[in-house]
């Protein structure tokens, strides 16, 4: 049976069972569930056009645990799902072979009927490959330059309950995989799916959601930030590895309990970027450190707050790489109400720079 005939069958299924008059559902604690998958691999720049030919198709198995408003940001969110699952995908293609994930997640709820809810879910872990880059064996796969890179995927999920304890759907998802520049060739894998999928609820449980009063620290506030990171990246492939540090000045204005706007200075110190300029030019050399301006948006969930950015140089003297606008996107995690820890991705276009290992100090 293809897949079409598969999605058919469950749209036809899932609408009957939108239309049957059902009891109330109860609460549980836990569910266990699991997807199939199939997709195709995206052609984000020219030189992967070679990889982009195949359909990924594979399995996942996945564990949410329910929120209940213990704490503030749960009701905010509309009493999300956290969790954990593991994924495999078979690529169909002798070069890319098969990849495994492990992911944790948020799965949050902005769409809630009778029986039926519609979820917008973002994950991040890491990702094994079977057929990393090798330049003797496998030099054809430019997209994945090491066996273990970052994995995040984003999805919009349907799902009904059909009885007390099963629910199932359709859900469609974009997984990207990449190294962040650590080890080249790194030109990373985006890879959109439709899924088919079917749960389970265990442990039921006689909590009631509980309703906060907004705590008033959250309402209106200003903060400042002022860091450093770092990490390492590849120039060319089998080649040495430099290190970074950057410099970070943030402020913020929090207009509401989960979300912020931001604006401030990057400064960027890239020995890899030096050594590339001292291979480039002999005579004349000009200045490998940039300095950028940037604006952006942090999303709030208890400690955790997700990041993204984008900048533009306005002191940039060797323009051979990259281009003048950069992207970032990230986790910040508080370790107390004052130090940040943090990762982010930063990018050029659909270029992956470099993964950025961060501390700093908020005021």
């Amino acid at each position: 049976m293809s897949l079409l005939h598969l999605v058919t069958f469950w749209v036809i299924f899932l609408v009957s069972q939108c239309l049957m008059a059902q009891t109330p559902p109860k609460s549980y604690a836990y569910t266990l569930g699991a997807k199939v998958y199939k997709g195709l691999i995206m052609k984000h720049n020219a030189n992967i056009g070679h990889l982009a030919v195949s359909h990924p198709q594979g399995i996942s198995l996945y564990l949410n645990k329910h929120t209940f408003g213990k704490k503030f940001c749960e009701q905010v969110f509309h009493y999300p799902s956290i969790g954990i699952g593991v994924s495999y995908f078979d690529y169909l293609n002798p070069v890319l072979g098969k990849s495994l994930t492990l992911t944790t997640y948020l799965d949050v709820p902005f769409i809630q009927m009778d029986k039926s809810f519609v979820t917008f879910k973002l994950a991040t872990g890491l990702a094994y490959h079977t057929h990393p880059h090798h330049q003797t064996y496998n030099n054809t796969n430019i997209a994945l330059g090491t066996r273990v890179t970052y994995a995040m995927v984003a999805s919009f999920r349907f799902m009904r309950q059909i009885t007390e304890v099963w629910e199932s759907g359709l859900a469609l998802s974009l997984t990207h995989f990449s190294n962040g520049a650590f080890s080249k060739p790194n030109a990373g894998i985006n890879i959109p799916t439709l899924e088919l999928e079917m749960a389970r609820k265990i442990k039921p449980v006689s909590l009631e959601k509980t309703i906060w009063d907004q705590p008033e620290y959250l309402k209106s506030a200003y903060f400042y930030y002022l860091g450093v990171s770092t990490g390492l990246k590849e120039i060319e492939y089998g080649g040495d590895r430099y290190s970074f540090i950057n410099l970070h000045f943030l402020a913020s204005k929090r207009f509401s309990a989960v979300n912020a706007l931001n604006l401030g200075l990057d400064a960027f110190v890239d020995y890899a970027l030096k050594a590339h300029i001292h291979e480039e030019i002999t005579e004349g050399q000009p200045d490998f450190k940039r300095v950028g301006f940037v604006v952006g948006h942090e999303l709030f969930y208890d400690r955790l707050s997700l990041l993204t950015q984008i900048g533009t140089y306005f002191y940039r003297p060797y323009k051979g790489v990259y281009g003048s606008l950069y992207q970032r996107y990230g986790l910040r995690y508080a370790l107390t109400n004052r130090l940040i820890s943090s990762i982010n991705l930063k990018v050029h276009g659909g270029q992956a720079e470099m993964v950025e290992w961060g501390l700093g100090l908020q005021f």
